[in-house]
């Protein structure tokens, strides 16, 4: 009464109706993809398809254009412009963090081995543990 299979015939065609696409699969198009030409005609689209996927990948642009987040007419565009036009060559500042046990940032000397290694291009081993 509640329906589902029964489990005395669990494979009686009344049960077990084939799907109307699958169905049309295996009558249909079954046939002729068993064809040798008719596959080699799939794998040359597959393979078209993969050179011009790859192609594709080494012309993505990577990165978002801010000025295509606001409306054309916003004035906000000009100012995206702008800070892409004079502040894109040093637009992440660089982060150097200083620390061990024995660094004293109140000592004269340790600030100027600091300084040392901002200013000149010297190794910060070679400073602090040349001893």
């Amino acid at each position: 009464m509640t329906g589902g299979i029964n489990k005395d015939d669990p494979y009686n065609p009344e049960d077990n109706k084939d799907h109307v696409g699958m169905a049309f699969i295996r009558d249909h198009l079954g046939v002729p993809l068993n064809n040798a030409w008719v596959k080699t005609i799939v794998l040359l689209c597959f393979a078209v398809y993969l050179v011009v996927a790859s192609w594709g990948i080494t012309n993505i642009k990577e990165g978002l254009e801010k000025r295509n987040t606001a409306n054309f007419d916003s004035y906000s565009v000009k100012y995206y412009d702008m800070d892409d036009l004079y502040f894109k060559e040093y637009a992440y500042a660089i982060s150097v963090i200083f620390s061990g046990p024995d660094l004293d940032l109140s000592d004269k000397d340790s600030l100027e081995r600091i300084e040392t290694v901002t200013q000149v291009n010297t190794s910060f081993f070679e400073i602090f543990f040349d001893n």
